[in-house]
């Protein structure tokens, strides 16, 4: 699967979860606000 692909894949998405580990610290929230604004 390429980038394109990945990017096709979300685009198609009418929903999509972006969950982190349990207990997540500082880092895990940043990359997971980081991906949302990326989709967004």
């Amino acid at each position: 699967m390429t980038l394109d692909n990945i990017k096709e894949e979300i685009q198609k998405a009418q929903n999509i979860v972006i969950l982190t580990h349990e207990n997540p610290d500082g880092d895990a929230i940043r990359k997971c606000s980081w991906l949302i604004q990326c989709i967004n």
